[in-house]
């Protein structure tokens, strides 16, 4: 698959889920998929500082970096869709409440 091609895919797949994605430049000339002025990538990181997560848990996050071309954000983009949906079913499966019950049995 060609470049094109694969960044059409990669694109449409991010559309499909976040309609306003849109490329945008950080001040360091490196580029990112943001909608709404979100970046798509660090969801995690935008939904903790919004709920008033403490700095100890904060650092857990991973922060990814933006890229250097515009096909390297969108495919960015295309693998934290997967990502944050292994890592949202996950949670709900293992959460701390589901495994304190677990232990008490």
């Amino acid at each position: 698959m060609e470049k094109k091609e694969r960044f059409q895919l990669a694109k449409a797949r991010v559309m499909k889920k976040f309609k306003g994605a849109r490329t945008v430049a950080d001040s360091k000339g490196k580029f990112y998929v943001a909608e709404d002025g979100r970046d798509v990538c660090n969801l995690e990181i935008h939904n903790a500082l919004k709920s008033g997560v403490s700095l100890e848990k904060l650092a857990l996050i991973k922060e990814v970096s933006h890229s250097n071309t515009i096909l390297e954000a969108w495919l960015n983009a295309e693998s934290m869709l997967v990502a944050n949906r292994i890592i949202k079913s996950n949670t709900e499966r293992f959460s701390d409440e589901k495994i304190a019950t677990k232990n008490l049995e």
